[in-house]
């Protein structure tokens, strides 16, 4: 079996490669975050909250769906 083939090229990226890939999706998320938040400003409701993400540590353990979100009701302060 073999794996690689000798007339084959293996392109090895540049030095900073992978920290400017890292850096073009930093940006890409707060391009991302700005659209949610212009779009949350343009609402016709803007006191409508707008969850669009939450991490919360020792979730993984948890089975939160069954515990938290039948406590969360529309209007809730």
């Amino acid at each position: 079996m073999q794996i690689h083939n000798p007339e084959d090229s293996i392109f090895i990226p540049p030095d900073g490669f992978f920290e400017d890939i890292l850096d073009q999706i930093d940006r890409l998320q707060t391009q991302v975050d700005e659209l949610k938040r212009l779009q949350y400003n343009n609402s016709s409701n803007a006191r409508d909250v707008f969850l669009y993400g939450c991490e919360l540590a020792g979730s993984q353990y948890l089975n939160l769906e069954d515990h938290v979100l039948p406590q969360l009701h529309e209007n809730d302060h």
